[in-house]
């Protein structure tokens, strides 16, 4: 996969992700699924794609920082959204999923590694 394509990858699900936290809801909508579900399948693909799109990022840790950095900003930008809520436990399920969406990245890296050099 070339650079430019693993990178679009990465902005396209970002930018979604921002548009879904963002963009309000009709009165009495409700999420087709759990909610914190939702937010941790999300951020678990987003910090995936993360690794795809940029993996040469010299620090898991600060991507991590980074990317959980957004998404408490997308849940303060929600107390600008009429119909969207601010909650603690959406920026937690936010910040799980990055961290097993990263183990995740790290396990089918090394699967991957191994089964290179057999």
């Amino acid at each position: 996969m070339s650079r430019k394509l693993r990178t679009l990858q990465f902005w396209v699900l970002l930018a979604c992700i921002v548009a879904a936290s963002l963009f309000a809801q009709p009165e009495g909508a409700k999420p087709p699924a759990d909610d914190k579900l939702l937010h941790f399948v999300a951020y678990a693909c987003l910090a995936i794609s993360a690794r795809i799109a940029f993996p040469l990022f010299p620090s898991a840790g600060i991507l991590w920082l980074s990317l959980f950095s957004v998404s408490v900003a997308l849940e303060f930008g929600q107390l600008l959204v009429p119909s969207r809520h601010f909650e603690t436990y959406d920026m937690a399920a936010n910040g799980i999923g990055l961290l097993i969406g990263m183990a995740i990245w790290k396990l089918l890296s090394g699967l991957q590694r191994r089964a290179a050099s057999n």
